[in-house]
């Protein structure tokens, strides 16, 4: 629907959903999204009785103050916010973002554990178009009325979280990477679900395998099909400690032929099966230790 609010430009838009309890208990889920237009009158102000909200800024700067510190993101910036905390957010210029409030299990404390682990809530990621283009159409289809499945905006949700999280984690040293890595990792990243080849990733970058093979492992100490692996088990722990996605249907997501195939890759990486991971993860939470 269009929306009209104080500092909200013409030509914004925001959608609301109403889920099924059953959903909500078991998923990650979209509660709001939009696109706004802002001036410099619009603010918001929230004690801390909202769910985690995502932004990505396209222009402009949004300012905001979360957990007694004041930032500024800019164009490309994405920021995350837990709003069961107090917060604040405001233009003080004209500013453009894709947003969505977000909730499920456990999605207040999966956010505060990815501003924590960055270091705050704006995540400055090389490759945050990637971002963009995953969540760009289905929500600009929404505000246009279009139809989007309940599984299709969980999926959506989850998967801009994970992205956020495995960025986050190797965005100091994608500037160091030549442009043909760093074109791969994005592509990586972006297909997590596929099965990738040597022969793919190098015609990719049109390079031979052999050229590619040799760049790829001297900058990022990978080959580049180990480096798929490390991606894909990053993923899938992070899938393991806050969902509870059946392995089989996680081996799928990954790209992987068969659930034995990825219990065999997770175990030889970490030493565990995946099962036995998610367990010994739950207990130590239990007993607030950090596995």
């Amino acid at each position: 629907m269009i929306w009209k609010e104080t500092g909200v430009n013409k030509g914004s838009y925001m959608c609301f959903f109403n889920l099924p309890s059953s959903f909500k208990a078991f998923y990650y889920y979209m509660v709001s999204c939009g696109y706004f237009l802002c001036n410099e009158s619009y603010e918001v102000r929230n004690d801390g009785n909202r769910p985690p909200l995502f932004f990505y800024i396209i222009t402009g700067e949004l300012k905001l103050d979360y957990q007694d510190k004041h930032y500024c993101a800019g164009s490309n910036d994405i920021v995350l916010l837990n709003c069961y905390r107090p917060q604040s957010y405001y233009c003080t210029s004209d500013c453009e973002f894709l947003f969505f409030h977000f909730d499920g299990n456990t999605a207040p404390e999966l956010t505060d554990h990815l501003i924590d682990t960055n270091g705050g809530p704006i995540f400055h990621l090389n490759n945050a178009s990637t971002v963009y283009e995953r969540i760009n159409k289905p929500v600009m289809n929404l505000c246009y009325q279009e139809q989007v499945s309940d599984a299709a905006l969980s999926s959506l949700v989850y998967s801009t979280l994970c992205l956020i999280q495995e960025n986050s984690l190797l965005s100091s040293a994608f500037r160091s990477y030549s442009d043909p890595v760093t074109k791969v990792i994005n592509y990586i990243d972006k297909n997590i679900n596929q099965h990738f080849t040597l022969k793919e990733l190098s015609n990719y970058v049109n390079l031979s395998p052999y050229h590619f093979s040799r760049i790829f492992k001297k900058e990022t100490g990978y080959s580049p099909l180990e480096y798929v692996s490390v991606t894909k088990i990053n993923f899938a722990k992070l899938a393991l400690r806050t969902s509870d996605i059946a392995i089989s249907e996680l081996a799928i997501s990954l790209g992987y032929s068969s659930s034995s195939s990825f219990i065999n890759a997770f175990k030889a990486q970490r030493g565990v099966s995946p099962n036995r991971y998610r367990n010994e993860y739950y207990a130590n939470v239990s007993a607030n230790q950090t596995y």
